[in-house]
């Protein structure tokens, strides 16, 4: 018998990452840019998205159905690399009806705690399918405060479970900004399991590559000599890093200049020494890129 056990080195990640916000927002269309979709589709609207991606696409009808379709998904017969389940207010919406009865008040009561153990449950279950990116989209719903004797809007919420969002590696909140096909909405970090995309980063348009960009493991260690003195010359590699990695992060040349004087007395990446470009950089990891493009 073979160990369980893999080399950290050897480990594929794959993503686990939730989008939530009101319609219209784009927040399908964004997961859809994730390679080798099966569309879990319970609001039936996956035709819309037929004349610009190429996808596997279920209907499902009921809670059994969606068991079902997760089944054969983790039985490997199909060819995915991401399932993107559309989605978990259609599928909490199911619960809450199939849980709620009326009460001897005459009004109906919904048992909320079950509610929620089995909304867990299905992500936890889609969470167990091998080796594929899991996304799920969920909508919001509009919080309300009372102002006198009237109840006015007061921003927005996750409509469902709010405990439901904990478990996944990243949670972005979308903001409208217009139509999504012109005027795309504005991602807000709210968790991330990556050190380049600090939880409150706003990013304008969101899709996997730049999703990818954002999170991939920076390059600039690589190009620094682990043994050198910090007081050598830097050398035209981590130039080129850093360069690159405040271009990826949308960092201005203005900033990336007011950094460099700030840590080594020059506004020239090509005066620092080996030292002070490591400080650079550590600097710049801690930028966020507010409303990347």
């Amino acid at each position: 018998m073979g160990s369980a056990f893999k080399k950290s080195s050897d480990l594929t990640v794959y993503d686990k990452i939730l989008f939530w916000g009101p319609p219209e927002t784009g927040k399908t269309h964004a997961a859809m840019t994730w390679p080798g979709v099966a569309h879990v589709d319970t609001e039936n609207r996956g035709a819309h998205f037929a004349d610009r991606f190429d996808f596997l696409h279920a209907e499902v009808g009921s809670i059994k159905e969606l068991g079902d379709v997760f089944k054969e998904i983790r039985s490997g017969s199909l060819s995915c690399e991401t399932i993107v389940t559309d989605s978990y207010s259609a599928i909490y919406d199911k619960l809450v009806i199939e849980h709620s009865k009326p009460a001897d008040s005459g009004k109906h009561v919904t048992d909320y705690p079950t509610v929620n153990k089995r909304i867990s449950a299905v992500r936890d279950f889609a969470f167990s399918i091998p080796n594929m990116n899991v996304i799920f989209l969920a909508h919001a719903k509009m919080k309300y405060e009372m102002v006198g004797t009237s109840m006015r809007p007061k921003g927005i919420d996750f409509n469902g479970d709010a405990t439901f969002r904990y478990a996944f590696d990243y949670v972005f909140q979308l903001q409208s900004n217009g139509d999504p096909r012109t005027n795309p909405a504005t991602f807000i970090v709210e968790k991330s399991a990556s050190p380049n995309l600090k939880r409150g980063d706003k990013i304008v348009g969101l899709d996997y590559t730049k999703f990818k960009s954002l999170t991939a493991t920076d390059n600039f260690e690589v190009h620094v000599d682990a043994q050198a003195d910090d007081g050598e010359p830097v050398g035209p590699d981590e130039i080129a890093a850093i360069n690159d990695y405040a271009q990826k992060r949308s960092i201005s040349n203005m900033r990336v200049v007011t950094i460099t004087k700030a840590v080594g007395h020059t506004t020239q990446l090509k005066s620092l020494t080996k030292g002070s470009a490591r400080k650079v950089y550590a600097l710049l990891q801690r930028e966020p890129h507010r409303g990347v493009a």
